[in-house]
């Protein structure tokens, strides 16, 4: 008996439907008039994988991860180099709490001032961008602090020499995170630590379980984040007119 060969069939790309969507990965899914959107994997990790959409970046978590500016939240993961369809259709829409008003802050300067003794003035600028281990560098993470916390008080800055220069100096996945601090958003751990330090509300003991969230984000992450929000916040009150800059 001779046997014919039969062509294996083609799988499809795996479906992910969010838990819940972070607002620039909303902003992504929304493009769409179905809230579906095609994309392929492009790195794949523990509890993460990044789908490139566009041009953009999306990261997939797996449901006990935070949510993120452009992080959805997945009941499962995909391979790495998959194509995938991500559906954010029934997902919860996650965004930050604002943080205190203009007039809380600029009335407790002196307070943030003082929550941010600890660290050293801010020094090396761009040259920072790419430098350090982890899989967002150190020195990425500095800088994405900086923007986030400057965003956060309405200091005035121009992000786009920063962003330029990343595109030249870090990868992808970490100028996405970069991008995302320049629109005043970062990961849930992230923003809480931010509001602590700017709320007049908080006493400093009550700071302690606010940073504590930091230690879950990346292997350093999110401590180079704090160092760069207390850096930019200390230059902010000191000069509250100055235009800042990395």
């Amino acid at each position: 008996m001779r046997w014919k060969a039969v062509a294996a069939p083609m799988s499809l790309p795996m479906i992910l439907e969010a838990i819940s969507v972070g607002p620039l990965a909303a902003c992504i899914l929304d493009a769409r008039p179905n809230g579906c959107i095609q994309g392929r994997v492009m790195a794949r990790f523990e509890r993460s994988a990044y789908v490139a959409v566009d041009g953009e970046l999306v990261c997939i978590t797996d449901p006990a991860l935070y949510d993120g500016a452009i992080n959805m939240r997945c009941r499962r993961l995909p391979a790495a180099g998959a194509d995938v369809w991500l559906d954010g259709r029934s997902a919860r829409r996650w965004h930050p709490d604002p943080w205190p008003s203009p007039d809380c802050i600029q009335g407790c300067m002196q307070l943030v001032a003082g929550r941010c003794r600890d660290v050293p003035v801010a020094s090396g600028g761009l040259s920072l961008l790419g430098r350090g281990e982890g899989l967002t560098p150190d020195g990425d993470d500095i800088i994405a602090g900086m923007m986030l916390a400057w965003r956060a008080v309405g200091a005035r800055f121009d992000a786009t020499p920063v962003l330029a220069a990343a595109a030249e100096r870090t990868h992808a996945i970490s100028l996405a995170h970069l991008r995302a601090a320049a629109h005043g958003y970062a990961s849930a751990p992230v923003h809480a630590a931010l509001a602590a330090l700017l709320d007049p509300e908080y006493s400093y003991s009550d700071l302690a379980p606010a940073m504590a969230g930091l230690d879950a984000v990346g292997h350093s992450s999110g401590r180079s984040t704090l160092t760069g929000m207390k850096q930019a916040l200390a230059a902010w009150a000191a000069d509250p007119t100055a235009c800042m800059k990395v």
